[in-house]
């Protein structure tokens, strides 16, 4: 099961060349690598909603702040 992070929609989602993209997670459990106060390079994107905002990448799904949900 992969884990679900939420991110903020507002600060935008930005594609990479590398196949991920930028995103501001909000409660990411690797407090290790990611700080939850700056942007971040997911892993390879496996599916974008554009509808919902959700985001699946090898090993994670990201969901928007529900305050800032499409």
């Amino acid at each position: 099961m992969k884990k679900e992070v939420t991110y903020d929609y507002s600060k935008g989602v930005l594609q990479h060349d590398s196949g991920g993209v930028l995103l501001w997670p909000m409660d990411h459990p690797d407090k290790e690598h990611v700080s939850n106060q700056s942007y971040v390079l997911t892993s390879k994107v496996l599916h974008l909603d554009v509808e919902t905002g959700i985001v699946e990448t090898l090993n994670t799904v990201y969901k928007p702040n529900k305050n800032d949900a499409l």
